[in-house]
C-alpha cells in the first residue's frame, strides 16, 4: 500500500463541531449517529490538482472543491466510510449519504433532505440497485443503470454524485484502508 504522502489527513473524534469548529447541522449530526451507532471519525483530505482533474475524468462530472469530509465508523465489525453529498434537482436540495464498504462498493445511500415533490423521490427498488455498485463508468442512468420515469433529474444527480464518490474513493480513500 502506498503512503499517503500528498495529503494532510486529521483525525479526531467527532462532538458536535466540524474541524472548522463549527457546529454540524443537527439533521448530518443525527443521521451520522443512525449510521454508525458504534461512533465514527471524521477525516479531511485535501485533493491535489492532479487528482482532482482525474476524478473529474473518471466521474464525468465537476467537482465543487479539493476538500472532502470523509466519515470513518469506528465499530470494528462493520467498517465503512460515508460521504455527504449536496446537489441541486432542479430548483431544490437533496442531501444524502454515500455509504461504502472497505472495498469501495456502495453498501447504502441514505437520503435524508429531499425538496423535490414527493413524486420525484427515488423507491427503495431503484436505490437497491445501486448497491454493490463499485465502478463509477457503470452508474448512467438509461444506458448502464435503469431510469426512474418521471423523475430522470432525480437519477442522474444521485448517479453524478455516486460517480464522484467512487472515483474519489478509488483515487483516494481506499488509501486509508490499512490506517483503520
Amino acid at each position: 500500500m502506498r503512503k499517503i504522502s500528498t495529503i494532510l489527513v486529521l483525525l479526531f473524534l467527532l462532538n458536535g463541531t466540524d474541524l472548522n469548529g463549527r457546529e454540524i447541522p443537527k439533521v448530518v449530526q443525527t443521521e451520522l449517529n443512525h449510521i454508525f451507532p458504534g461512533g465514527y471519525s471524521e477525516v479531511l483530505l485535501f485533493l491535489t490538482d492532479n487528482e482532482k482533474r482525474n476524478i473529474e475524468a473518471i466521474s464525468k462530472s465537476k467537482l465543487n472543491s479539493q476538500i472532502l469530509t470523509v466519515y470513518i465508523n469506528e465499530s470494528e465489525e462493520d467498517n465503512r466510510f460515508a460521504i455527504l453529498s449536496n446537489a441541486i434537482i432542479r430548483t431544490h436540495n437533496i442531501l444524502f449519504f454515500t455509504i461504502l464498504g472497505y472495498d469501495g462498493s456502495v453498501t447504502d445511500i441514505r437520503i435524508f433532505i429531499f425538496n423535490e415533490p414527493r413524486d420525484f423521490y427515488p423507491t427503495e427498488s431503484w436505490l437497491a440497485l445501486l448497491r454493490g455498485k463499485s465502478n463509477p463508468e457503470n452508474l448512467f442512468p438509461g444506458s448502464t443503470l435503469a431510469n426512474i420515469t418521471g423523475a430522470t433529474l432525480t437519477a442522474q444527480t444521485i448517479c453524478r454524485k455516486l460517480r464522484e464518490v467512487l472515483s474519489i474513493y478509488q483515487n483516494k480513500i481506499s488509501e486509508l484502508e490499512g490506517q483503520h
